[in-house]
């Protein structure tokens, strides 16, 4: 038997909200199992968050201008502090039996972003889909449920959403400093 299709949601109330359109939801730590071979996930937001200078170089904890321009080779990521931490082990658990993700967090470049910086800092290599909605009512997941994207059609939002990051810690972290 193949394991569980997984749904990442942004939110757990868009993730409560999805599992109903999918069907016999199921409440569990962290996830919702839906229609015997779905689970259903969120995030909180962003899960992960780029490092701080100091955390590339402990020299770079005090500001000096012969430190200048701080670019990291490459951006590295760190968890949030707080309660996402259990959120994270759930996900990397869940992620680790799937036989497929479906990004469901919204449908714009910070909802790509989210979900990719998930995927990405979890190392899951597997097939993904896209489920495309920006309407969270029950006609309108089921409807889209009925037509996933691959994900590859809407991952350049992530590639776009990840330069606008770099690009707002490199201007933000330097110009600060400077």
């Amino acid at each position: 038997m193949s394991g569980p299709i997984v749904y990442l949601c942004e939110k757990p109330d868009q993730a409560r909200k999805i599992a109903q359109a999918i069907g016999r939801p199921q409440p569990k730590d962290g996830h919702i199992l839906a229609n015997g071979n779905s689970i259903v996930t969120w995030a909180f937001g962003h899960l992960f968050m780029q490092k701080m200078p100091e955390d590339y170089n402990e020299e770079l904890k005090y500001w000096k201008w012969d430190t200048l321009p701080i670019i990291p080779k490459p951006f590295e990521y760190k968890a949030r502090d707080g309660s996402v931490r259990k959120q994270i082990k759930i996900i990397n658990d869940l992620l680790k039996k799937a036989s497929m993700v479906v990004v469901s967090t919204d449908a714009d470049r910070e909802g790509e972003l989210i979900a990719y910086e998930i995927l990405t800092q979890l190392r899951y290599n597997g097939p993904i889909k896209r489920l495309w909605l920006s309407d969270l009512t029950l006609p309108a997941i089921q409807k889209a449920l009925a037509n996933l994207r691959d994900g590859s059609e809407t991952k350049p939002l992530y590639h776009a959403a990840l330069a606008r990051s770099c690009a707002d810690w490199l201007v933000g972290m330097n110009g600060t400093r400077a």
